[in-house]
């Protein structure tokens, strides 16, 4: 392995990507991340792979998503259930023999200074740098917007010459203030409103090329049911407990299905509930009364999908993901309060009669 020398601007991208981390509130990571990555050296074997177009998908929920299919895929973060699987799937560290792991290893143990940069975090910026300065594909491609990985990603790409491309995943925020906004080349957006949130919160280039295309990776289904069936779109927040607790509070006699998100937090929760079955997957149920949702782009993906039904939406004030849906679809409601969405579970759940 030939030597590689860190530099300023390594030591500046490594900032740039903690601080962009912090914004989103997920520096906490540098522990996980850590372990990940001396996982991923133990036990990847080296192989390459080499294509003109990389696509790094990061997680099991971004292996569901369609878009990525005839791109050669190289896989991040913890996809698989057993270790066997970690051994032969293609990964960044896939592309550097094994004494020159244990080399960069050393290496970011030796040369990591500033204190503020967790230590996995300098590991997995290392690591991926070696990565690109072996990598023969001109163009890659991920579903990140701004989290760490799609900001390292983007510079890294910036710094070796290569084409960074971006498909969207979910909806962006109306109120994202990004410390460092991102080099990408090109980015598929789901619609025009989104590329105009891409240009003015995310995207640092004004030659960046924007098209839309809307692909859902949601499979919906429709069934038959024999009374009142009300859906919940479960998403990682504090209040969804009570969102859940305050939509049982006015209907006792309904049939709850509860569609939990990957990094769902309320499982042990509703477990073993009569009335209430927690589904998770990319089948979706179509045949709902109403749905009510925390801020989730699969609310978006009921009404592209023609769900005409009510969608009460419980947003966060400091991001209003779904906040332009209600002034284009007459069945949304979106709330900015636990008593508000009170207010409406009260009113669509009870007071109407569904039917």
């Amino acid at each position: 392995m030939k030597r590689i020398l860190i530099k300023k601007y390594d030591y500046e991208n490594i900032s740039k990507i903690v601080e962009n981390d912090k914004a989103v509130g997920r520096a906490k990571n540098g522990t996980k991340v850590c372990w990940y990555s001396l996982f991923i050296c133990l036990f990847n074997k080296y192989h390459k792979a080499d294509s003109s177009e990389l696509f790094i998908v990061s997680g099991k929920a971004e292996m569901r998503r369609k878009g990525h299919e005839d791109i050669l895929t190289l896989q991040y973060a913890l996809t698989s259930s057993s270790i066997f699987d970690y051994h032969k799937m293609l990964t960044h560290v896939s592309y550097i023999g094994y004494f020159s792991r244990i080399k960069l290893i050393i290496m970011a143990c030796r040369l990591k200074k500033n204190k503020e940069i967790p230590f996995g975090y300098f590991l997995d910026y290392i690591l991926w740098r070696e990565f690109f300065s072996i990598l023969k594909a001109d163009q890659i491609w991920g579903y990140g917007h701004y989290d760490r990985l799609t900001t390292q990603i983007a510079l890294l790409s910036v710094q070796f010459g290569k084409k960074y491309c971006m498909r969207q995943h979910g909806l962006l925020s109306n109120n994202m203030n990004l410390p460092h906004k991102i080099p990408v080349n090109r980015i598929i957006a789901f619609d025009e409103n989104e590329i105009e949130k891409f240009k003015n919160q995310i995207i640092l280039n004004s030659n960046c090329e924007y098209q839309t295309e809307y692909v859902s990776s949601v499979d919906f289904q429709y069934t038959e049911k024999s009374g009142k069936r009300i859906g919940i779109i479960d998403t990682p927040i504090e209040e969804m407990i009570e969102l859940i607790r305050l939509v049982e509070k006015y209907r006792l006699d309904a049939e709850y299905i509860v569609m939990l998100h990957p990094l769902s937090k309320i499982r042990k929760n509703f477990l073993n509930r009569e009335r209430m079955k927690l589904v998770e997957g990319k089948k979706k149920e179509l045949n709902f009364d109403v749905i009510f949702s925390g801020p989730s782009t699969l609310a978006y993906d009921y009404i592209r999908a023609g769900f005409n039904n009510p969608i009460i939406v419980y947003e966060l004030k400091d991001f209003k993901v779904l906040f332009d849906l209600q002034e284009t679809h007459e069945n949304v409601k979106v709330c900015y309060t636990l008593s508000e969405f009170e207010k409406n579970c009260q009113k669509i759940v009870s007071s109407i009669n569904i039917t």
